[in-house]
């Protein structure tokens, strides 16, 4: 079974080395007026999911 997930990885690693990188224009300190409209979206999909349920002891 570990081989089928080795390859699944190695696909991924593989795939992902060609992908678009949403942050590579990034500039260490830039505020929102620096990020791109696609980072913008990004970022707004990440506010707008709803929070996770949490359990407690109560």
């Amino acid at each position: 079974m570990s081989d089928w997930w080795d390859d699944v990885a190695a696909e991924l690693q593989a795939r992902s080395e060609h992908a678009p990188d949403p942050w590579a224009d990034f500039v260490e300190g830039a505020t929102d007026e620096h990020l791109t409209d696609e980072q913008r979206a990004f970022l707004r999909q990440l506010d707008d999911q709803p929070a996770l349920g949490r359990l407690t002891d109560d």
